[in-house]
Protein backbone atom coordinates (compact mmCIF):
# COMPACT_ATOMS: atom_id res chain seq x y z
CA UNK A 1 0.00 0.00 0.00
CA UNK A 2 3.01 2.12 0.83
CA UNK A 3 4.48 1.54 -2.42
CA UNK A 4 1.19 2.39 -4.47
CA UNK A 5 0.97 6.01 -2.29
CA UNK A 6 4.79 6.64 -3.44
CA UNK A 7 4.24 6.02 -6.83
CA UNK A 8 1.09 7.94 -6.96
CA UNK A 9 2.66 11.31 -4.94
CA UNK A 10 5.67 11.00 -7.71
CA UNK A 11 3.28 11.04 -10.38
CA UNK A 12 2.05 14.25 -9.08
CA UNK A 13 5.14 15.37 -8.48
CA UNK A 14 6.19 14.85 -12.34
CA UNK A 15 2.24 16.36 -13.74
CA UNK A 16 2.76 18.77 -11.52
CA UNK A 17 6.46 19.60 -13.16
CA UNK A 18 5.18 19.37 -16.29
CA UNK A 19 2.36 21.71 -16.06
CA UNK A 20 4.71 24.32 -14.73
CA UNK A 21 6.84 24.19 -17.48
CA UNK A 22 4.19 24.37 -20.07
CA UNK A 23 2.53 27.34 -18.27
CA UNK A 24 5.52 28.98 -18.16
CA UNK A 25 6.47 28.70 -22.07
CA UNK A 26 2.49 29.61 -22.93
CA UNK A 27 3.38 32.96 -20.99
CA UNK A 28 6.46 33.28 -22.61
CA UNK A 29 5.07 33.20 -25.74
CA UNK A 30 1.54 35.59 -25.31
CA UNK A 31 1.68 38.25 -27.27
CA UNK A 32 1.77 41.76 -25.61
CA UNK A 33 -1.10 44.12 -25.10
CA UNK A 34 -1.10 47.60 -25.70
CA UNK A 35 -2.03 47.07 -21.68
CA UNK A 36 1.19 45.29 -21.26
CA UNK A 37 3.07 47.37 -23.31
CA UNK A 38 1.60 50.68 -21.06
CA UNK A 39 3.46 48.87 -17.21
CA UNK A 40 6.73 49.37 -18.91
CA UNK A 41 9.07 51.16 -16.69
CA UNK A 42 11.83 53.40 -18.12
CA UNK A 43 14.21 50.90 -16.99
CA UNK A 44 11.95 48.10 -18.68
CA UNK A 45 12.08 49.68 -21.96
CA UNK A 46 15.96 50.87 -21.83
CA UNK A 47 16.61 47.11 -21.42
CA UNK A 48 14.60 46.55 -24.78
CA UNK A 49 16.42 49.63 -26.48
CA UNK A 50 20.33 47.54 -25.33
CA UNK A 51 18.50 44.35 -26.70
CA UNK A 52 17.70 45.30 -30.07
CA UNK A 53 19.90 48.45 -30.95
CA UNK A 54 23.57 47.57 -32.08
CA UNK A 55 26.19 50.64 -31.63
CA UNK A 56 25.14 51.75 -35.47
CA UNK A 57 22.04 51.67 -35.19
CA UNK A 58 22.20 53.38 -31.80
CA UNK A 59 24.89 56.54 -33.08
CA UNK A 60 22.44 56.88 -36.19
CA UNK A 61 18.85 57.64 -34.12
CA UNK A 62 20.59 59.58 -31.41
CA UNK A 63 19.04 62.65 -30.58
CA UNK A 64 21.04 65.48 -32.26
CA UNK A 65 19.93 68.96 -31.41
CA UNK A 66 19.02 70.81 -34.53
CA UNK A 67 22.00 73.50 -35.73
CA UNK A 68 21.13 76.87 -35.70
CA UNK A 69 22.31 78.60 -38.84
CA UNK A 70 21.80 82.67 -38.51
CA UNK A 71 21.29 85.29 -40.79
CA UNK A 72 23.94 87.06 -42.99
CA UNK A 73 22.65 90.86 -41.48
CA UNK A 74 25.11 92.29 -44.07
CA UNK A 75 23.26 90.70 -47.13
CA UNK A 76 20.39 91.17 -45.56
CA UNK A 77 20.94 95.14 -45.32
CA UNK A 78 22.52 95.27 -48.77
CA UNK A 79 19.28 93.68 -50.83
CA UNK A 80 16.96 96.01 -48.83
CA UNK A 81 19.24 99.21 -49.48
CA UNK A 82 18.78 97.66 -53.01
CA UNK A 83 15.40 97.31 -52.95
CA UNK A 84 12.59 95.61 -56.07
CA UNK A 85 10.39 93.14 -55.90
CA UNK A 86 13.30 90.25 -56.73
CA UNK A 87 15.05 91.59 -53.48
CA UNK A 88 11.90 91.31 -51.57
CA UNK A 89 11.45 87.97 -52.27
CA UNK A 90 15.18 86.83 -51.77
CA UNK A 91 14.48 88.53 -48.55
CA UNK A 92 11.93 87.02 -47.78
CA UNK A 93 13.38 83.52 -48.60
CA UNK A 94 16.52 84.44 -46.13
CA UNK A 95 13.97 84.86 -43.28
CA UNK A 96 12.18 81.90 -43.92
CA UNK A 97 15.54 79.53 -44.17
CA UNK A 98 16.91 81.24 -40.93
CA UNK A 99 13.80 80.37 -38.81
CA UNK A 100 14.01 76.46 -40.13
CA UNK A 101 15.96 74.00 -37.86
CA UNK A 102 18.73 72.39 -39.97
CA UNK A 103 19.16 68.61 -38.81
CA UNK A 104 21.24 66.19 -40.15
CA UNK A 105 23.75 63.41 -39.44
Amino acid sequence: FFCMLYDLTMFRVVLLVVLCFQMATIEAGKQRTSKDWSKLTEKDWDRIEEEWETPEEKEEYAFRPPEKTGINMEELQALQKAGGAKNKKKIKEMIEESQVPQSGP
